[in-house]
């Protein structure tokens, strides 16, 4: 009988042990996706009709930081990789920006401060460490194309009045 009981006991503490460390281990996981630092996306108060933007990451640590002011915003910001970084400003009547970055560790920066009426810009980055560097807007550059492939590039283009 003493021995049916000690059993009984010794395979009682040894089941809550494991309840115990499976709680400690869900409890984590669920820290881990609750956690908001993950993901913040910040949406406009008033959404416009004719505005789309489609963000597709695939890899790790990719950084889109974006502001489009305009009535008329069409993004499609695609990052294929590890590393890679969009930081974009742009103001125009009109916004119609692609981006493809296939590869790490590349970066797009586009800065456009002035309000013109249209910009119609692709990007395509297909390699490793790759920069590209754009600073304002003109009738020349409002329907440009960028494309590079390889390692280790690098493009700076000023375009003012």
């Amino acid at each position: 009988m003493k021995t049916a009981f000690k059993s009984i006991v010794a395979i009682s503490i040894f089941m809550i042990s494991f309840v115990g460390f499976g709680q400690e281990l869900e409890e984590a996981v669920i820290y881990q996706i609750n956690n908001p630092s993950i993901k913040q996306l910040q949406l406009p108060a008033a959404q416009t009709e004719n505005s789309s933007i489609f963000i597709v990451q695939v890899g790790t640590d990719n950084l889109i930081e974006t502001s489009a002011n305009s009535p008329n915003v069409e993004l499609a910001l695609n990052q294929n990789g590890s590393n890679n970084v969009i930081r974009m400003i742009d103001s125009a009547d009109k916004i119609n920006v692609s981006v493809i970055q296939n590869g790490n560790q590349n970066t797009l920066t586009k800065y456009n401060f002035f309000s013109n009426t249209l910009v119609n810009s692709t990007f395509i980055q297909n390699g490793n460490n790759q920069d590209i560097n754009v600073f304002g807007e003109n009738s020349i550059s409002e329907t440009m194309k960028i494309t590079m492939t390889g390692d280790g590039q690098s493009l700076i283009v000023r375009n003012f009045n």
